[in-house]
């Protein structure tokens, strides 16, 4: 269950799921300081799967708060979009994607920064905060929040920082919190950040 600012997001999960997926992601010089995504995998009848869409990549903004709860539930949420992997839809968006893979070139040195002081704030349970930041050779954030059906009694987190640019590839990424959550446990996520003057 994903709550936003004390309201209901979406229950991501239901029959016959293999993976659920919510990423939280943040970067210093994106239009907006951070951004969720909820997505999954199915598996369709004939061994067919598809991708299945909660919440499409939606921006976050200073002071927003996210809460995470691995729980079972009897009614999830209906799914915005499901796209079998073998649809038309699917199969262009692939060969799209591989051409731009071939085109893109990492930007040399690191974007200017349009936000100052982005941070996640993380709180597990009743555990202390951890108040993860950007170091100066940082520009982005990652939060992924992890389940699969090889190990459905458990959930993982993963939090860390890193740089795109090749300037700033050579520093190693930094990780903030490892953590395996159980049934009933939950993660809330505060985002700090302000427009760079």
């Amino acid at each position: 269950m994903i709550e936003r600012n004390g309201e209901s997001l979406c229950v991501a999960g239901g029959e016959n799921m293999s993976l659920v997926t919510a990423i939280v992601s943040g970067g210093a010089s994106d239009d907006s300081p951070a951004s969720i995504h909820v997505a999954g995998m199915q598996d369709l009848p004939n061994e067919r799967i598809a991708h299945v869409y909660w919440q499409h990549e939606t921006p976050l903004f200073n002071g927003e708060k996210l809460s995470f709860t691995f729980l079972e539930s009897p009614n999830p949420s209906m799914p915005i979009e499901v796209k079998p992997t073998d649809s038309p839809e699917y199969l262009q968006e692939q060969q799209e994607f591989e051409e731009l893979k071939k085109i893109w070139v990492p930007p040399k040195q690191p974007l200017p920064h349009l936000w100052s002081d982005l941070a996640f704030e993380l709180r597990l349970q009743d555990e202390e905060p951890i108040r993860a930041y950007l170091s100066e050779e940082h520009s982005n954030f990652l939060c992924s929040i992890h389940w699969n059906k090889w190990h459905p009694d458990q959930c993982k987190v993963y939090v860390r920082t890193f740089s795109t640019s090749t300037e700033s590839s050579q520093h190693e990424k930094t990780d903030w919190l490892r953590k395996t959550l159980l049934l009933g446990d939950s993660i809330g996520i505060h985002i700090y950040a302000h427009p760079k003057r």
